[in-house]
């Protein structure tokens, strides 16, 4: 059973104003109805496997495995004390999905997707949930990470730029993009703005002639080589410069860090994201891939 987007359609009291309409989702916010929606699909997959067991109070096929790597890494528990009973897991999981903070619900479920053995219809169920539910988005495009995704417009943005990245060799780039969301979800916003500006000077660095050190050289060299709109460059300029010096060690933007926030954070990830996926699909070429990538 898969995540019903006919779950987002208001009900006949929400429509006549006689219940609120819920709001759109917001950061650091899961709602009640992506909470149960989350809890559902993993109750069903692993009630599910259960009953196919020999055993039906216990876990079925592969959840074991999984579950022991949540209770000695996410829970700290020695192994010896694992149980396997699906009822225990139900008391474990369902708190944590339905009424702890966010932080500890997706640490829940990235270390669920994390394993090897996680299955693919449990992994797409959850990724449906976020995208229809929540302010976030998981990119699986190497290991499972929850990203943040202000607008479903950014989050698609975001997650297709990882995926430029990473099917054009530059994995230091995405990297940092992951690094820059993860950041965004420990509240390090400054962190989360360094690593957007990491991830389009390892890009930059990637694309341009090595003696192009900075990016007003490195943006001019690209101008020469290909067709570059003037407006464009100094675009591109001007987003990197309210960020990066000309040399690329001091970022202005952070020199008073009590000032970057979550706006700032989010402005920043998505506005370098699609940097980044612009100017390898514009200049990424066969000789450039063949270059060491900086981190």
């Amino acid at each position: 059973m898969n995540y019903s987007p006919y779950q987002n359609v208001p009900t006949f009291s929400q429509r006549h104003g006689l219940r609120k309409m819920p709001g759109p989702p917001r950061l650091e916010e899961i709602s009640p109805q992506a909470r149960n929606s989350l809890w559902g699909a993993l109750w069903r997959h692993i009630s599910d496997t259960a009953r196919r067991s020999p055993y039906s109070t216990l876990l079925g096929l592969q959840w074991p495995r999984i579950f022991a790597t949540v209770h000695q890494h996410l829970m700290e528990r020695p192994l010896d004390q694992l149980s396997l009973h699906l009822e225990d897991w139900k008391e474990i999981c369902k708190p944590i999905l339905l009424k702890r903070s966010y932080g500890h619900c997706f640490d829940l479920i990235e270390t669920l997707l994390r394993h090897p053995e996680c299955p693919r219809a449990f992994t797409d169920e959850i990724k449906d949930i976020f995208r229809h539910q929540l302010a976030y988005r998981i990119d699986t495009t190497s290991l499972p990470t929850i990203m943040p995704a202000a607008t479903k417009q950014e989050g698609e943005a975001l997650i297709g730029a990882i995926q430029d990245l990473e099917g054009g060799g530059l994995g230091g780039a995405a990297a940092h993009l992951r690094q820059a969301g993860e950041r965004i979800r420990d509240r390090d916003w400054p962190g989360s703005v360094r690593e957007s500006i990491h991830a389009v000077e390892s890009v930059t660095r990637r694309v341009a002639p090595s003696d192009a050190d900075t990016l007003r050289k490195a943006l001019a060299a690209l101008g020469r080589r290909q067709a570059l709109h003037g407006a464009l460059r100094k675009g591109f300029g001007a987003l990197y410069g309210y960020a990066s010096n000309e040399q690329g060690i001091r970022h202005a933007l952070l020199d008073d860090e009590s000032k970057v926030t979550q706006d700032e954070a989010i402005y920043m990830i998505g506005a370098c994201a699609a940097f980044c996926s612009y100017l390898w699909r514009k200049f990424g070429s066969e000789d450039a891939s063949t270059r060491t990538e900086p981190h």
